[in-house]
């Protein structure tokens, strides 16, 4: 428990102000709290979400600061890489703080493509019912569906995800029921749409 309430105060002071996230920085906790971030994965561990979980809210707070921001981002790092896996995990706290660092990370031109973003959305409709529920009610869902209407070469890697989003949001959570326009391109494989 110790540990759980030293990481939520880090937590607490990284949202305060830029100065608090500077010198968690400069007292070099974010290798520890990455420890914390990572744990199951390094140490086959399955009990800690709670620690997992505030350690990535903790993280998440330091997005905030730019130098932090850069150095996630940076190449050579698989930091990213680790939001956007964590984005699916079963412990719900966990993949919804991940889905919010996913969102702020693809801020930056180099992973706000098409296919990047596409995936993210998927995972975080895959992951948690209420946050599909919550992007299939707004004009996402429309962006969606008209993705997987795109037949152009280009656009496979983005089509497949939004078909991935909409395959969660209508058969896992029952959030949407295809249109007759839907059913009827699924049997004829026909878009009803022109690019």
């Amino acid at each position: 428990m110790t540990n759980y309430d030293a990481l939520l105060t880090l937590t607490n002071l990284a949202s305060v102000s830029d100065s608090f996230r500077k010198r968690i920085i400069k007292v070099n906790a974010v290798p520890k709290i990455e420890e914390y971030w990572y744990m199951s994965h390094i140490y086959n561990m399955t009990n800690h979400d709670h620690l997992r979980a505030v350690a990535a809210e903790c993280l998440l707070n330091l997005l905030f600061l730019d130098e932090f921001y850069d150095e996630t981002v940076a190449s050579g790092t698989d930091r990213l890489k680790l939001w956007f896996l964590y984005c699916a995990e079963e412990d719900e706290r966990l993949a919804l703080v991940s889905s919010a660092g996913f969102a702020i990370l693809t801020r930056d031109v180099k992973f706000n493509k098409g296919p990047t973003v596409l995936m993210g959305i998927a995972n975080m409709i895959e992951s948690d019912e209420k946050v599909a529920s919550e992007i299939v009610a707004n004009e996402m869902l429309r962006v969606l569906v008209a993705i997987t209407k795109l037949k152009n070469d280009e656009r496979v890697e983005g089509r497949k995800e939004a078909l991935h989003a909409l395959k969660a949001a209508e058969e896992k959570w029952n959030l949407i029921k295809p249109t007759h326009h839907q059913l009827y391109e699924r049997l004829t494989k026909l878009s009803t749409l022109s690019e």
